[in-house]
């Protein structure tokens, strides 16, 4: 979601005609490493990387509590009670492609 791309890559025309497409890309879960672009924060890399730690005991928030997910560096200055509350803005909207004007 930071990024705009998967974690990991599915090649959709590599697999599609594959019937274990859906082992083969789970395999890509268990087993490959996360690239991350160069411009993307430490922090942002970290959280990421704690998220989708393979093994889930290690994994951030996998205790069942939130709390570890709120008190991340990556959360500073997020307003959890406003994010509930829908009350915030995205950092980022959206672009929408424009179309083109007729004269």
């Amino acid at each position: 979601m930071l990024t705009g791309n998967p974690p990991f890559d599915y090649d959709e025309e590599e697999d599609s005609g594959d019937a274990s497409a859906g082992d083969n890309f789970d395999q890509k879960i268990v087993n490959d490493e996360v690239d991350f672009p160069e411009d993307m924060s430490l922090v942002a890399v970290l959280i990421v990387t704690q998220l989708l730690m393979k093994d889930p005991a290690q994994r951030l928030g996998s205790n069942g509590s939130f709390d570890a997910i709120r008190q991340h560096p990556f959360s500073k200055g997020i307003d959890w009670k406003a994010l509930e509350e829908k009350r915030v803005n995205p950092p980022e909207k959206e672009k929408v492609a424009k179309k083109p004007r007729r004269g």
